[in-house]
């Protein structure tokens, strides 16, 4: 085991290592560390990606952090689970004044067929008091070298990867905040400041958090369902109304009508005039 205090970014450090092998166990997969940091806000961590050549899972205990992985952001926050592959190259910055995370390290000849079976998303959610007493049991058998208590620190570790997760569906609740995403971006196409961004804002939840949530129950990201809903009313209110090309722009969310008719064009590959003529409405001169 050691300590660390006061170090870089770092406030406070631990680590329980196993010791190393000389003819591994016939196992599937073998705990490697576990441990436990605390990280002082504002200040990037980032773990290249060479060196790292197991699967980690972070849990945060206390704190907020965002974490950057292939370009994309996730923010955790107490009871998030995050996992990184063999290899990955990530980053992570604390977005409160100090983030308070445990974290798992394992490896073993079939530890990433055993994870990805379970086609967890990169980030997910725990209890802390199931995923607390899982590394608390893993701590305490890690660096001890006899077969039995390897075998018990594998065990601990399918166990903790085959968390049950809540008799309540999560599914039930992502699809209920996607339906309240949906229900928003209906009412508020006419606002050009409507965005991911502003809808997320108004789900409380993180933009990365939201756009997540959005492609796993529609398959497609939010950007581009607000953008193909613009479409939808444009294309109705062409050939539905009398309404002018300026008056349209406006009612589905753009500032201006230029705007509008290059995106119309890029996407019909007609402009917003031939679409109406030609899906039979009724010609409008645009306002000036």
């Amino acid at each position: 085991m050691s300590k660390t205090e006061n170090r870089g970014p770092v406030k406070y450090y631990e680590e329980y290592q196993r010791q190393m092998f000389m003819h591994p166990p016939p196992l599937p997969l073998y705990g490697m560390a576990v441990g436990k940091e605390t990280r002082i806000g504002g200040r990037r961590i980032t773990h290249p990606g060479v060196k790292n050549s197991f699967i980690e899972m972070d849990f945060t205990l206390s704190g907020s952090a965002v974490v950057t992985l292939y370009r994309q952001e996730y923010l955790v926050t107490p009871g998030s689970v995050f996992i990184y592959y063999p290899g990955e190259e990530h980053s992570s910055v604390a977005e409160s004044d100090f983030w308070t995370l445990r974290w798992l390290t394992f490896d073993g000849p079939l530890a990433m067929a055993i994870l990805t079976s379970y086609n967890y998303p990169r980030l997910i959610e725990m209890p802390q008091d199931f995923f607390c007493a899982k590394l608390d049991a893993i701590q305490a058998r890690i660096t001890e070298s006899s077969l039995c208590s390897i075998r018990e620190t594998s065990a601990e570790i399918l166990s903790l990867l085959s968390y049950p997760g809540s008799r309540t569906d999560a599914g039930e609740s992502s699809m209920e905040l996607i339906r309240t995403a949906i229900a928003y971006i209906e009412d508020n196409l006419s606002n050009y400041e409507l965005d991911v961004n502003s809808v997320a804002a108004y789900l409380g939840i993180h933009r990365s958090t939201f756009s997540r949530l959005f492609r796993q129950e529609y398959k497609k990201t939010p950007h581009y369902f607000i953008q193909t809903r613009r479409m939808l009313q444009a294309k109705a209110l062409l050939t539905g109304s009398r309404a002018s090309i300026a008056r349209i722009a406006k009612l589905c969310g753009f500032r201006d009508s230029t705007t509008f008719c290059r995106l119309f064009k890029s996407i019909m590959h007609v402009t917003p005039v031939q679409y109406r003529y030609h899906g039979g409405g009724t010609y409008a001169v645009e306002e000036s």
